[in-house]
């Protein structure tokens, strides 16, 4: 199974749906909206129903029941890596930089392809000690 979040880039839902017609694997996804500014009940309401939905038919290609406590340390990671990340991106503001557009593009890789991996902290955290 392949699961999608149009959050950063509407793309992403092609590249799965691609994927998932190559591999012949469900694919399913969040669609978030576009431009947002102050976040309100209504759009949390729409994405967290989206994201609700995904767990019966995660729950059946798991094979196991969903463990909220675990999605709890999961997103606790995903924000350690964000901020760490963001730390990363802010040394851009140096002169002279010591990365460039192309080195934020490849190196965010491991932060958003091993979400909720405990890995990525340690990967981001050797290249910006806090």
């Amino acid at each position: 199974m392949l699961v999608f979040n149009t959050n950063q880039c509407r793309d992403v839902k092609d590249w799965f749906q691609f994927y998932a017609r190559e591999w012949n694997v469900p694919c399913l996804g969040v669609h978030t909206p576009r431009a947002v500014g102050d976040v309100d009940t209504p759009m949390v309401d729409y994405v967290g129903g989206q994201i609700e939905a995904l767990i019966e038919p995660l729950e059946k290609v798991a094979g196991r029941k969903f463990d909220i406590d675990r999605l709890r340390e999961i997103v606790a990671i995903s924000r350690q890596t964000t901020m760490l990340w963001k730390s990363v991106l802010e040394t851009a503001a140096n002169v002279p930089s010591p990365i460039t557009f192309f080195d934020g593009t490849v190196q965010m890789g491991p932060a958003v392809v091993m979400r909720g991996l405990k890995e990525p902290p340690s990967i981001i955290k050797c290249c910006c000690p806090s």
